[in-house]
C-alpha cells in the first residue's frame, strides 16, 4: 500500500493556487517551523503594565543601560520596571506616530533620545526635556546616537541633520545633508557598524565619519531603491530589513540588497496603503521574526528559516482572523522577556512568551492548510489511513474539549465537516494519532487546526492509500 507524507508541515509559497501546491503548504496561521521542522504554535501574549492612559502605546523600548522598559502613550513618556511597576516621567511628544529611540552616554550619564514626528527629545535620569536649539529639528521621525553626535532626518525638508560632536543639544543651521544620487527626501536614518544609512523613498545613501567634514559618502554600499514604508525599517543583527520601494521585503548587509519576500510577493503587491506599513523585530526563546503589519494583515518573516506566516488574533465570533498586534515591539536582553504594544486604547504593554498559549485570555488558533494533493497521478486514491505525530499528553488531568481539528475537500468542492482528536491528558505518551477510511479522490486539500490552551507540535502526518479506486 502506497504511503507520503503531507505537505502540512512545510514552508509556505502563497504566490501559488491550492492547485498548483503539491509541495508546499498553502498558508500557515498563528504559527511556525521550530529547529526541528514542527509546525508549533506561535508565541502568546499576557498582560504585563497598564499605563494610565485611554490611548494607544506609540513606543517601546529597553533602556539596557539603565535596566528600564520606556513607553510613551499619549505623548507622555514612563519607565517600568521588571514587575511592571511604571513611572511618569514626563510629556509633551507627539500622539499616534511610532517612536524612535537612540541611548548614548555622555561622561557617564545614561541618556536616551526620543522622536516621533516632532522635536527631538532627551531623557536622562527623571527627566525629560526637548532639545530647543533653534537650528535642530522639527519633524524628526527617526534618530540615532554616532560617533558623539546625533543624527536625524527632518521631514519638513527631506534632509538629515546632526548635532554639534559630544555636544547634542547644540545644532548648526549649517550641519545638514541631503540625498545626493537621486534627490529625494530623506524619511529613515540608521547605524550599523561605521556607517550612517540615509534611506529615502528611492534611493538608500551610506555615509560615514571622516573626522573631518564630518560626514561623506560611502558609493561602493549604496543602493538604488528606498522604501514606501519607513516605519519598517529595522535593524536585525547586521543587517537592514523593510519594505521597499517596489513593494518587496529586502534584506540590506553591506552594498548587498537581498529580496526575501518571493513567497508573498503578489500580497505585498496588493497593499494599497504602503506608508502605513510597520515593522518590528520579535525575539523570543532565541528565535528571532520580523514582523510587517499593514492596517489589515500581518505577514511574519523567520529570520533564521527563510520562512513566512500569516499571525492574527483569532475572532470565536466571526470565525475569521483579526490582524495581529501592532508592530511596537522591544526585547529585553536583560531580563530575556520580549513585549509589545495592545495596539488599543487602552495604554496596555504586552508581554509575548513561548509558554503562554493564548492572546489575553482568547484562543490562538494554529492553522495549516495544503495545497491539492494527488500523490503525481490523476487515478482516483482511497485513503485508508492518516496518521498524525503530535505532542499530546498536555491537558490537565479531567480537562475536555482540548482538540486538534481536521478537514478536507475534494477538487475544489465544499468542505467536508470537522473531525477532532483529543490532546490527552497528562501522562498521555502516545504521540501517533490515527484516522480511518476517508474516503475517495482525486486530489484533495487538507486543513489542520488547533486552538486549544496548550502547547501545540506536529511533526507530520503520514497518509497510506489504494490507487484506482472506484
Amino acid at each position: 500500500m502506497p504511503s507520503a507524507r503531507l505537505p502540512l508541515v512545510s514552508p509556505v509559497n502563497e504566490n501559488l493556487d491550492p492547485i498548483e501546491s503539491t509541495v508546499f503548504a498553502d498558508e500557515i496561521w498563528d504559527g511556525f517551523l521550530n529547529e526541528a521542522g514542527s509546525l508549533v504554535r506561535r508565541p502568546g501574549v499576557k498582560d504585563f503594565c497598564t499605563l494610565p492612559v485611554s490611548t494607544k502605546v506609540d513606543g517601546l523600548y529597553f533602556w539596557e543601560e539603565v535596566g528600564v522598559l520606556v513607553a510613551v502613550s499619549n505623548g507622555n513618556v514612563y519607565t517600568i520596571d521588571e514587575d511592571g511597576n511604571y513611572t511618569l516621567i514626563g510629556n509633551g511628544m507627539n500622539f499616534g506616530s511610532k517612536v524612535s529611540f537612540a541611548a548614548y552616554n555622555t561622561s557617564g550619564d545614561q541618556r536616551l533620545a526620543m522622536c516621533n514626528g516632532g522635536s527631538i527629545w532627551i531623557l536622562k535620569g527623571g527627566s525629560l526635556n526637548k532639545i530647543t536649539d533653534v537650528d535642530a529639528p522639527t519633524s524628526a521621525t527617526n534618530v540615532i546616537h554616532f560617533d558623539g553626535y546625533l543624527i536625524s532626518n527632518n521631514l519638513d525638508d527631506g534632509t538629515f541633520r546632526y548635532s554639534e560632536v559630544l555636544n547634542v543639544e547644540s545644532w548648526s543651521a549649517l550641519d545638514f545633508g541631503s540625498a545626493e544620487s537621486k534627490p529625494d527626501p530623506i524619511v529613515a536614518v540608521r547605524s550599523i557598524g561605521g556607517y550612517i544609512y540615509l534611506i529615502g523613498s528611492r534611493t538608500t545613501e551610506v555615509y560615514y565619519n571622516d573626522e573631518s567634514t564630518p560626514f561623506v559618502r560611502n558609493r561602493s554600499l549604496e543602493l538604488p531603491g528606498g522604501t514606501l514604508a519607513p516605519d519598517s525599517v529595522v535593524q536585525v543583527r547586521q543587517s537592514l530589513i523593510y519594505l521597499d520601494d517596489r513593494k518587496r521585503v529586502v534584506i540590506h548587509t553591506g552594498g548587498d540588497a537581498r529580496v526575501v519576500s518571493g513567497a508573498i510577493s503578489q500580497d505585498l503587491l496588493e497593499l494599497t496603503e504602503s506608508e502605513e506599513v510597520s515593522g518590528a523585530s520579535l525575539t523570543v526563546s532565541g528565535k528571532i521574526f520580523y514582523v510587517l503589519r499593514s492596517k489589515s494583515e500581518t505577514f511574519v518573516y523567520d529570520i533564521d528559516n527563510g520562512i513566512w506566516y500569516r499571525w492574527g488574533k483569532w475572532n470565536s465570533l466571526t470565525r475569521e482572523y483579526d490582524n495581529y498586534y501592532p508592530a511596537i515591539i522591544d526585547f529585553s536582553r536583560k531580563w530575556g522577556r520580549s513585549f509589545i504594544a495592545s495596539g488599543s486604547s487602552d495604554g496596555k504593554v504586552l508581554e509575548v512568551s513561548r509558554t503562554t498559549y493564548q492572546d489575553e485570555g482568547e484562543a490562538i488558533r494554529t492553522s495549516v492548510r495544503s495545497g491539492y494533493i494527488d500523490h503525481g497521478t490523476a487515478l482516483t486514491k482511497t485513503c485508508k489511513t492518516l496518521a498524525f505525530r503530535v505532542k499530546r499528553g498536555t491537558a490537565s488531568v479531567g480537562e475536555t474539549e482540548v482538540l486538534v481539528d481536521l478537514r478536507a475537500r475534494n477538487e475544489l468542492g465544499g468542505w467536508d465537516l470537522w473531525k477532532s482528536f483529543e490532546i490527552g491528558e497528562v501522562g498521555d505518551t502516545d504521540f501517533y494519532v490515527w484516522f480511518m477510511g476517508l474516503g475517495i479522490y482525486r486530489a484533495r486539500q487538507w486543513e489542520v487546526s488547533c486552538a486549544s490552551n496548550t502547547p501545540f507540535i506536529m511533526s507530520g502526518v503520514t497518509e497510506e492509500f489504494d490507487l484506482g479506486a472506484t
